[in-house]
């Protein structure tokens, strides 16, 4: 049997944290479109079921349109079975909206909730407590399948968190997680490994890198699982270091360098850091004058700070090496306010603009 694991899509999302106006408006519409050409996929690769482990909708109040759009598309593809976890964002909107559910949707409870399909159980609780795992039912012949959504650790060292040490020699054969928005894998014992599959669409920049979901293949082999990458579009944190640049042009070289392979289709944040000397111009509107037409979304986020030595100024009768004393003597500013402090001050000493940085 042909699974897929899913979770966090987040379907109504706003998008604003990156995102404004008509864009974001798109991009939200993109989590819908990314969860139906998932599903296209998962008909195509000959999948039976679909495992959401948790939070498909963004909230609670999220749009009886929006829910209406989700369940059609399941009715639509009557040959797959969809297995929803309620997540900590959308609780039990889908139970609650009053719509008709689809007969190929079936949905877990607090407690544990099993799904027997062929050779495969399915069980899974949206409620995660410290001793659930003495409670679970294993199917003795089967191949078993745990789908939980929280945040999972090694022991339970708090309430709400999933003690995967507990599901070690139990018979599972693999955990479905939801809840981190990046694919990771945890061992559980010889025979299970507990993995966040990750959301399908990165919504901000703390969700870079390569998103989408797991295929799972189960057989009286074992269980196999592949990550497969599905988003549209990805987001991007670079780094460019400016220590050592002489001039405006070598900055945006540096730029234009680490964003060369980079999609038109992405989303991209350049992260200046270093050192640099005083007296360099940093224009970061030119920079997104010259690179944002080039990508869905660009932005840049300054860091550096200049480079200062005390002796170049100690002796330093002008304005410029007063002011520059007076700051770096301030015990009430840290080494980045001081560095914004001197870069905002040269610039008005020169009568250059001083960039929203």
């Amino acid at each position: 049997m042909r699974l897929i694991h899913t979770s966090d899509i987040h379907i109504g999302a706003p998008m604003t944290s990156v995102l404004c106006g008509a864009k974001a408006r798109e991009r939200s519409r993109e989590l819908l479109d990314g969860f139906a050409a998932m599903i296209r996929d998962g008909e195509a690769i000959g999948a039976e079921v679909i495992i959401i482990a948790g939070d498909l909708f963004d909230s609670e109040r999220v749009p009886l349109r929006t829910v209406e759009a989700v369940l059609s598309l399941m009715r639509e593809h009557s040959s797959l079975s969809f297995l929803l976890l309620p997540g900590n964002h959308e609780g039990e909107v889908v139970r609650s909206c009053g719509l008709k559910l689809p007969k190929n949707l079936k949905i877990f409870n607090t407690g544990w909730t099993y799904f027997d399909i062929g050779e495969v159980r399915i069980a899974g609780r949206s409620e995660i407590r410290q001793d659930m795992f003495k409670t679970l039912m294993i199917r003795e012949g089967a191949r078993n399948i745990v789908v939980l959504h929280g945040e999972a650790r090694e022991t339970g060292e708090r309430e709400g968190v999933i003690p995967l040490r507990d599901a070690s020699g139990l018979g599972i054969d693999y955990i479905a997680l939801g809840h981190y928005h990046s694919f990771c894998e945890y061992p559980v014992d010889d025979g299970c490994s507990a993995v966040y599959c990750g959301t399908p669409e990165g919504r901000g920049f703390d969700e870079c890198g390569k998103k989408g979901y797991v295929v799972l293949d189960v057989d009286g082999g074992g269980t196999k699982y592949t990550f497969r990458s599905q988003a549209k579009r990805t987001l991007h944190t670079i780094t460019v270091d400016i220590t050592g640049v002489r001039d405006g042009a070598e900055w945006e070289w540096r730029v234009n360098c680490a964003v060369q392979k980079i999609p038109a289709s992405d989303l991209v944040r350049i992260e200046i850091v270093g050192r640099y000397e005083i007296g360099l111009i940093r224009d970061t509107d030119r920079l997104i004058r010259l690179f944002g037409h080039k990508f869905y979304h660009f932005e840049v986020n300054d860091r550096s700070l200049p480079m200062i030595n005390m002796e170049d100024y100690k002796n330093d009768k002008s304005l410029r090496g007063e002011f520059i004393r007076s700051v770096m003597s301030d015990t009430t500013l840290s080494d980045e306010e001081k560095g914004e402090v001197i870069s905002c001050g040269l610039y008005a000493l020169v009568g250059e603009a001083i960039y929203d940085r």
